[in-house]
């Protein structure tokens, strides 16, 4: 699919879509989005962090992306992470859980 686009054979045929990304994250490591609004000629821009509701209306099937990861390195992979973990809501802030049993507690 990612081919089929940038290739823009299908171009005439593309449905146009926004999506809207947004931050809720008062941190100051990480956690900034960067994307290349003219493909890759003109380099990478950087929107940074900290973001407090705070929002980009893109393109995304058309534009390269990504978001930073955010918070302490020590905090980002925790012990028991897998490809079936989860993340909900806490009282307390988020907590990660994987088989019924919670691996890390991330604060508001």
């Amino acid at each position: 699919m990612n081919v089929m686009v940038k290739s823009s054979l299908i171009e005439h045929w593309r449905a146009r879509k926004a999506q809207v990304i947004a931050w809720y994250y008062k941190g100051k490591v990480g956690g900034g989005f960067a994307y290349c609004p003219y493909r890759l000629k003109a380099g990478p821009r950087q929107i940074k962090a900290p973001m407090w509701n705070c929002a980009v209306v893109v393109e995304n099937e058309m534009m390269y992306h990504t978001a930073e990861a955010c918070g302490p390195s020590a905090l980002l992979r925790p012990e028991g992470l897998a490809i079936h973990s989860t993340m909900q809501a806490d009282p307390a802030g988020w907590q990660i859980t994987t088989k019924d049993k919670a691996i890390q507690q991330l604060p508001i």
